[in-house]
C-alpha cells in the first residue's frame, strides 16, 4: 500500500505522519505540500518532537504536490478538510482515495504544540487499517 500525506507546507504535519507511517507502521509513505517551499527542511520543532519518538526528519526536504504522487497513491491523507476540498477540485476522480485527518497546523507554535500535533497524528494513524 502506497500512502500520501498532504498538508500546506510539507515541513510539519505531513513529514511527521510520513516518518511515523514508514518507521513504526511499516507502510510505504510519502508526503507533500499544497504550498510547499520546495527544498525547505522540516521545522526545528518538528525535528525535535519526532526525535523524541525515534523518528528522523533531519534529511526531509519539502516537496510540492505532483500529479504522479496523487495518481500512484492507494490512499491520500490530508491534514485538513480544506486540503481535501482543494484536491477534489483538481482530481475529482480520486476523491474515493482521500481521507481527512483534521490535524491542526502547529506552524509558529512552540514545541508543546508540535508534540500535541504529533500525538494527534499517531492517534489517528494507529486506528487505521493498513491492509
Amino acid at each position: 500500500m502506497n500512502i500520501l500525506f498532504i498538508c500546506t507546507g510539507n515541513t510539519c504535519r505531513s513529514p511527521m505522519a510520513e516518518a511515523y507511517a514508514k518507521s513504526v507502521l511499516g507502510v510505504s509513505a510519502d508526503s507533500c505540500g499544497l504550498a510547499a517551499s520546495v527544498g525547505a527542511p522540516a521545522s526545528d520543532h518538528a525535528i525535535a518532537v519526532a526525535k523524541e519518538r525515534g523518528l528522523d526528519l533531519t534529511q526531509h526536504r519539502a516537496k510540492a504536490l505532483t500529479v504522479s504522487a496523487v495518481e500512484t497513491a492507494d490512499r491520500i491523507y490530508t491534514m485538513s478538510r480544506s486540503h481535501a476540498e482543494f484536491l477534489g477540485q483538481i482530481f475529482p476522480q480520486l476523491t474515493d482515495k482521500v481521507r481527512v485527518m483534521n490535524i491542526s497546523d502547529p506552524y509558529g507554535g512552540d514545541e508543546k504544540t508540535y508534540r500535541r500535533c504529533l500525538e494527534e497524528i499517531i492517534d489517528f494513524l494507529e486506528k487505521e487499517s493498513w491492509s
